[in-house]
């Protein structure tokens, strides 16, 4: 498994964040949900496509209460889902991925873990160390959702140039190791 960590900036909430993935192999056929910009933006096609589950690990440095960083979170994804016409389900897809950070307080430390299970199940997991959590706190089917999400760090504007990159230069090398 391949790590990538790198800082970047979601609104207000400052973090770590980690790209966790195995080595791109097997079937690279586009899944039918991507745009076409999503499509002309390779990292994230090879990484989105690949068959493999794909996490990404936000590990907090810094006390943030849950609904501020799931307002930030919020503002990056909910014009994506729009622009990807998710409509009532996209939603409810969001608003069931905001119920895990609202009302609760989020420490230095904590790790949040966005698992994409293919093709569309996007897992979510918080953790007070940044041990993986035994088990997952949200479990939502949306396509439209995990596109959306993987999009505001790999996509054409991501939140942070500097994740992308480095997320980019992680999955170029493993590609060619």
């Amino acid at each position: 498994m391949n790590t990538i960590k790198v800082c970047s900036t979601l609104g207000s909430a400052t973090s770590t964040s980690r790209m966790l993935h195995h080595p791109a192999h097997g079937n690279l056929c586009l899944p039918p949900h991507l745009s076409a910009r999503q499509r002309t933006f390779q990292p994230f096609v090879i990484t989105c496509s690949a068959s493999m589950e794909k996490s990404i690990k936000i590990v907090l440095v810094r006390d943030v209460d849950g609904a501020t960083f799931w307002g930030a979170l919020d503002e990056a994804v909910a014009p994506r889902l729009k622009a990807a016409n998710a409509g009532a389900a996209g939603q409810e897809a969001l608003d069931a991925f905001g119920e895990v950070f609202r009302g609760r307080s989020l420490k230095q430390g904590t790790s949040i873990f966005l698992t994409w299970v293919q093709p569309s199940r996007l897992q979510v997991a918080v953790s007070s160390d940044s041990m993986v959590p035994e088990s997952v706190e949200a479990s939502i089917v949306s396509a439209d959702l995990v596109s959306s999400l993987f999009d505001v760090y790999l996509g054409e504007n991501p939140v942070s140039p500097s994740t992308k990159a480095a997320v980019a230069s992680g999955v170029r090398a493993s590609l060619y190791v």
